[in-house]
């Protein structure tokens, strides 16, 4: 990645200049129910793969997908770009009884040994990164046999597209959403499975929203059973707005 989008990615993070406040108090309503069978989904990943060394890009994701799943690595790095979001995972680790080690480092120049982690992992960051050089820097230090578990938006949707391009302060000048192109960039290095999330969700979402205090409701509910559906059908998947992919490291050449 070149230096100076380097630069805009980390003060983008460190000015807080990005406004997500009442989109995430919204999100609440739309992803709940989604968010917990993805959530069960990674808990599988992690019980069938044992305690680990694992690298989170990012460093916060550890508290939804291991602390909540009572998942214990033998091992955790977390690296960010951004002192700020650095700190706020400083934060959720100084309050429980194990440490882990936070780092401010590149994603695509990892400060790592090769073939060093069991499990790489992240939640909405590689469509923050040149995907070729951040795929490659992960395939390196990740073990022959290891996993990766990356959680990413997706921008195939035209109605998707459409909000993205109305609502620019909400995301980064860089960032952009996985479209079919970076789904099969990850697919040639790794052996990959993808799930989908979030259809009808999004919409009745919003709706119970405006209806409801409690993102508990029935109208979410009613939308996570329809979602569980369609994002099983292949020629409806790709309206998702979220994928979970989920990979063993592959042999394949770079």
């Amino acid at each position: 990645m070149d230096r100076e989008r380097l630069q805009r990615e980390k003060q983008s993070y460190d000015s807080g200049s990005i406004k997500r406040k009442k989109l995430l108090s919204v999100l609440r309503f739309c992803y709940f129910y989604q968010d917990a069978s993805m959530r069960q989904k990674v808990k599988e990943q992690l019980e069938n793969n044992g305690p680990s060394k694992c690298l989170e890009l990012g460093s916060r994701t550890w508290y939804g997908w291991m602390h909540l799943n009572n998942y214990f690595p033998d091992s955790l790095h977390c690296i960010n770009l951004s002192d700020r979001e650095l700190m706020g995972g400083v934060k959720l680790n100084a309050e429980l009884p194990y440490e882990i080690d936070f780092s401010i480092m590149d994603a695509h120049n990892l400060e790592f040994e090769s073939n060093s982690f069991d499990l790489v992992f992240g939640r909405g960051i590689l469509h923050h990164l040149e995907l070729k050089s951040a795929l490659h820097e992960v395939k390196r230090v990740l073990k022959n046999d290891g996993i990766i578990i990356f959680h990413e938006p997706l921008d195939i949707n035209p109605l998707y597209k459409l909000y993205r391009l109305l609502t620019p302060k909400q995301r980064t000048k860089d960032e952009k959403a996985f479209g079919l192109k970076e789904l099969q960039a990850v697919k040639s290095h790794f052996s990959v499975e993808i799930y989908y999330y979030n259809i009808v969700s999004i919409p009745l979402g919003c709706l119970a929203y405006i209806i409801f205090k409690n993102h508990k409701n029935f109208i979410s509910r009613f939308a996570a059973k329809i979602d569980s559906l369609l994002c099983k059908t292949p020629f409806l998947q790709l309206l998702s707005s979220k994928c979970l992919i989920v990979s063993k490291s592959s042999n394949t050449n770079m």
